[in-house]
C-alpha cells in the first residue's frame, strides 16, 4: 500500500500528499471521533520538552506536520505503529509514551503561534502512526487537516500563498484592518507562475481549484467585524477567473468567501458584486463587512 503511496506521491505538492494522509482516503470504512471544531475549540497539541508545538514525520514518505488531539486520551494512538486491522478495529494502544506531551490550546491561538515567515503550516488532526505492510517504515495518517496561514512581515497580512504574488496588499494599511476589526486570510492566483501554452495551462488551473477547495474548509479564521477568505484573482482572463468563482465550504460557520478580480470587482461565491467605491479602505471595508452582516446563517 505505501509503495504505491510512496509512487503516487512523486511530484505532486504538500496539499495532494496531505490529503492522501487522510485516512478517509485509505480506510473508507474508518469511523471518526473527531467532532466538530473550530476557531475557539479547545484542544491537546503534541510538544517539546518546552512546551513548544512540535512537528512529526516519520519517513520521506510523510508529511511533516504539528499533530493535535480533539481529546488528549487519542494520544496513544501514536504511541506505536498500528496495522490495517487495529485501526479499523479500533484497537489502540493503551499505554502512553512517556516522550509524547501534551498542552491545552484555543485552535485559534494556535493558528497564531505556529505562523511563519515561509509558508503555511500543516496540521494533523487526531494522528494514527500507521504501520504499512511490506514497508520498513511508518505514516502519520489522520481524520483531518487543518493549516495555519503564514504571516507575511512585508504586507502584515496572512495568506495560504506566497507573498510575493500579493504586493498589492501594502495598499491596506494593516491599522486600518484593525480599527475595522475584520479578519482576512487572504490566498493569490497569479499568472506569475502559469505557462503560456494553453492545454498546460489549463491542468495546473485545475489543480490551483482543486487546492482551493481543499485549503478553504481547512483554515480557522477568528470572528471579526467581517470573518474572510478572501480569493486574489490576477489571471487577466475573464473565463478563467469566473472559473474558481464558486461557493467553497468554510471551516467556521461565521466565514465566507469573496474573490477579487482583475479588474477590482469584488464577487461572491455565488458571482454576486458587491458594490463599493475604492476611494479609501473604510469604503470598501464597510460594504463587505454589510454583506456578510445580512448573510442567513
Amino acid at each position: 500500500m505505501i509503495h504505491s503511496f510512496q509512487q503516487e506521491i512523486e511530484g505532486l505538492k504538500d496539499w495532494q500528499i496531505l490529503k492522501k494522509e487522510i485516512l478517509s482516503e485509505t480506510f473508507p470504512g474508518y469511523q471518526k471521533f473527531l467532532k466538530e471544531l473550530n476557531y475557539y475549540s479547545l484542544v491537546s497539541v503534541l510538544v517539546d520538552s518546552d512546551g513548544t508545538p512540535k512537528k512529526l514525520k516519520e519517513n520521506s514518505a510523510d508529511t511533516e506536520s504539528y499533530m493535535v488531539f480533539t481529546d488528549a486520551l487519542l494520544i496513544n494512538r501514536i504511541s506505536r505503529p498500528h496495522n490495517s486491522n487495529e485501526i479499523l478495529n479500533s484497537q489502540f494502544e493503551s499505554l502512553s509514551n512517556p516522550d509524547l506531551k501534551l498542552t491545552t490550546f484555543m485552535l485559534g491561538d494556535l493558528i497564531k503561534v505556529l505562523r511563519s515567515k515561509s509558508k503555511a503550516q500543516s496540521i494533523k488532526v487526531n494522528p494514527i502512526l500507521f504501520e504499512a505492510d511490506q514497508f520498513d517504515g511508518n505514516i502519520y495518517l489522520c481524520e483531518e487537516v487543518l493549516f495555519a496561514p503564514l504571516f507575511d512581515q512585508v504586507t502584515k497580512k496572512y495568506m495560504m500563498t506566497s507573498p510575493d504574488q500579493a504586493l498589492a496588499l501594502l495598499a491596506i494599511n494593516p491599522n486600518d484592518q484593525e480599527r475595522f476589526g475584520i479578519e482576512i486570510i487572504f490566498h493569490a492566483i497569479t499568472n506569475s507562475d502559469l505557462p503560456d501554452d494553453k492545454e498546460t495551462r489549463e491542468e495546473i488551473l485545475k489543480t490551483k481549484i482543486d487546492e482551493l477547495g481543499f485549503y478553504a474548509p481547512r483554515i480557522p479564521i477568528k470572528r471579526g467585524s467581517a470573518s474572510i477568505y478572501c480569493v486574489l484573482l490576477n489571471l487577466e482572463n475573464a473565463m478563467e477567473e469566473t472559473a474558481f468563482i464558486r461557493s467553497y465550504k468554510t471551516f467556521d460557520r461565521h466565514t465566507d468567501i469573496i474573490f477579487v478580480t482583475s479588474d477590482l470587482e469584488i464577487r461572491t461565491g455565488n458571482l454576486d458584486r458587491i458594490p463599493y467605491h475604492g476611494e479609501k479602505i473604510d469604503t470598501i471595508f464597510t460594504p463587505i463587512i454589510q454583506w456578510q452582516q445580512n448573510q442567513v446563517r
